[in-house]
């Protein structure tokens, strides 16, 4: 269902004027003829004065979030900062229903951030084109089986996959995204998911196959509020993104999991954290949505947090980099731990010259708790707080007394 936003009218409807209030303003009467429901005025016709209906125009059409270009590639951002970034992929064996293009997947961004702003007061940043939604398609080159079968696999989940065959660190941009994947299959994890999510991350995936999976199972379809409980999965899925785990006490709520015990009664309401114990407000779950730089209007705070990921996508020679939001950020090395820890200096190259950026310390997570890196037991690596204000690829290494110690390394800055 395309869910569509009506425009109030600036001229009443179902309203009549009161005559007698008419005459007394403007010292005329009218004739009531032709009186019916609607808005009418005091009006001369043929040496007459009577009430005759309000010629009404048209309200404006809502603009269409519904764009009817197919692309391949990320377009030309027409929104700044965090975004998120919707692709529809078709499984190489797959049928091409078009989602991209016929409002399917446009209705689930509707009314996801329809629902956040129910719950929240607050929206999602969604990359736009000129014409609406810029939905990038991907005719993957995995099947229709192996999708709903390889998450998570073997060490590598389908999310991280799909999100290699974009790549879209190869041509980054100046604006963060959060890559979510709606896939044209009836299900994931042969039936018993209907998507994934990096907990935290960048990349997720949502199944939105309208049919039923081996198992009699559909992840699509009305689901207690929402139209569509694709709706609910991306939304789900995003917040895994944003650090937040699953609800353990509350079936009902947006990020309940297998292991939650209990069921949602079909007459009750998915909710997000409606108590604000859980992770608005609070971070018990693993980190608190309401301060994370990813809300509309509030992505340019740089007080709000947002975090670095390493290595999104492995590169074919091995070579590290980071993906990294403006602002403060924790800086560490890549693979390079240290049992005897010595003076390490962070430098970055300025017009092929290394300049040096400060001391490091040592850390046993170098890149901060947030991100999965851990140096071995008994081991430290370097770290350091660096600030940043303009998006843009930079290239850094380590050094110690004036030998670098680690190979040079990219950090993508984005909004």
């Amino acid at each position: 269902m395309v869910l569509v936003l009506v425009a109030a009218m600036a001229i009443p409807v179902n309203s009549i004027f009161d005559t007698a209030a008419f005459a007394a303003k403007s010292g005329q009467s009218c004739t009531k003829t032709g009186m019916k429901t609607g808005s009418f005025i005091c009006a001369v016709v043929k040496g007459k004065r009577i009430w005759r209906p309000v010629g009404r125009t048209a309200p404006a059409p809502v603009p269409s979030t519904t764009s009817n270009l197919r692309v391949t590639s990320d377009q030309t951002d027409t929104v700044s900062g965090f975004q998120i970034k919707p692709i529809y992929v078709v499984p190489s064996d797959g049928v091409d229903h078009s989602y991209d293009k016929n409002g399917y997947i446009s209705s689930m961004l509707d009314e996801g951030n329809l629902f956040l702003n129910a719950q929240l007061g607050l929206t999602i940043p969604i990359d736009k084109n000129a014409t609406g939604y810029d939905i990038q398609y991907l005719k993957s080159k995995y099947s229709t089986a192996f999708i709903q079968s390889a998450f998570p696999a073997d060490g590598e989940g389908i999310t991280e996959k799909l999100l290699a065959e974009i790549n879209p660190f190869l041509n980054p941009g100046l604006n963060r995204k959060d890559f979510i994947f709606f896939v044209d299959v009836n299900g994931l994890n042969n039936g018993t998911a209907c998507g994934t999510g990096q907990t935290p991350g960048l990349a997720a995936v949502v199944s939105i196959g309208k049919g039923f999976d081996a198992t009699g199972q559909t992840c699509t379809g009305q689901s207690h509020n929402l139209s569509n409980f694709a709706t609910h999965t991306w939304i789900h899925e995003l917040f895994h993104n944003f650090g937040v785990n699953h609800t353990l006490n509350d079936p009902c709520d947006l990020m309940v999991g297998a292991e939650t015990p209990g069921t949602c009664a079909s007459s009750a309401k998915i909710t997000i954290d409606k108590e604000h114990s859980r992770y608005a407000k609070s971070s018990v779950q693993g980190a608190d949505v309401l301060q994370a730089r990813v809300w509309t209007g509030q992505t340019d705070n740089l007080a709000l947090a947002a975090n670095c990921s390493i290595d999104p996508v492995p590169t074919a020679d091995g070579t590290h980099y980071a993906y990294c939001p403006i602002g403060t950020q924790t800086i560490g090395a890549f693979i390079y731990c240290f049992n005897s820890f010595p003076l390490v200096t962070l430098e970055e190259s300025v017009d092929g010259v290394w300049k040096p950026l400060g001391a490091g310390i040592s850390s046993a997570s170098p890149w901060g708790p947030r991100i999965d890196f851990t140096c071995a037991a008994g081991s430290q690596g370097p770290q350091i707080q660096l600030t940043n204000a303009t998006p843009g690829s930079r290239l850094y290494r380590w050094t110690s007394i004036g030998q670098p110690v680690s190979d040079p390394f990219k950090i993508i800055w984005v909004r």
